[in-house]
């Protein structure tokens, strides 16, 4: 369903398609918030919703704007927001929408995810360390944001990363040696920062 017309939100009803396997929204005029619904799709694999008019995905950061944030950091450990359970998910992409706020630590409990990709939004605040433990990552685009600090050392923990794109961020200090340790690297973007080393 790329690129089509659609607009709104996506249904609640989406839900009930426990065996959905792949959801292909990119290149739409939807808004709204992701339905928590989504979390009962346990099969799904791909989820793209890249290029469409989100402002909020509280279902998977922790916006700061959002009224349950304050929550959310108290209490993590009871609120976890409902994407993050959907371990099954290898595909995610929701660049290019205007999504805003801080990513959350919560989303490295996404253990089967291997392409996460959050390029051209908002986000800010530091890249959680918690990026290094999502083991099986193969490509991590976070790049035209405006994250700030350093780049975690944790990510030389990701041994199968074959794409990290950092680009234009507000990204600071040294680059760290660990990133080293990653040995499938293909492709690293580091540009439009004030980094050192």
């Amino acid at each position: 369903l790329s690129e089509n017309l659609l607009q709104g939100e996506i249904p609640k009803q989406i839900g009930e398609l426990s065996e959905l396997k792949v959801l292909m929204l990119g290149s739409n005029s939807l808004s709204g918030g992701i339905p928590s619904e989504l979390s009962s799709c346990t099969s799904l694999r791909l989820l793209d919703l890249n290029t469409n008019t989100y402002k909020e995905a509280y279902l998977l950061l922790c916006i700061k704007s959002h009224p349950w944030h304050t929550l959310f950091q108290q209490l993590q450990w009871i609120h976890t927001p409902s994407l993050y359970t959907m371990h099954n998910l290898i595909f995610l992409d929701l660049s290019n929408n205007s999504l805003s706020g801080t990513l959350s630590p919560y989303i490295s409990n996404m253990t089967s995810l291997q392409f996460l990709l959050l390029a051209h939004n908002s986000f800010h605040g530091e890249m959680p360390v918690e990026l290094g433990q999502m083991s099986g990552l193969q490509a991590l685009d976070l790049s035209s944001n405006t994250f700030h600090g350093s780049i975690p050392s944790s990510l030389g923990n990701l041994q199968w990363l074959l794409w990290l794109m950092l680009a234009h961020n507000n990204l600071s200090n040294s680059i760290p040696a660990q990133l080293g340790n990653c040995t499938s690297l293909l492709w690293l973007n580091l540009k439009g920062n004030s980094l050192s080393g």
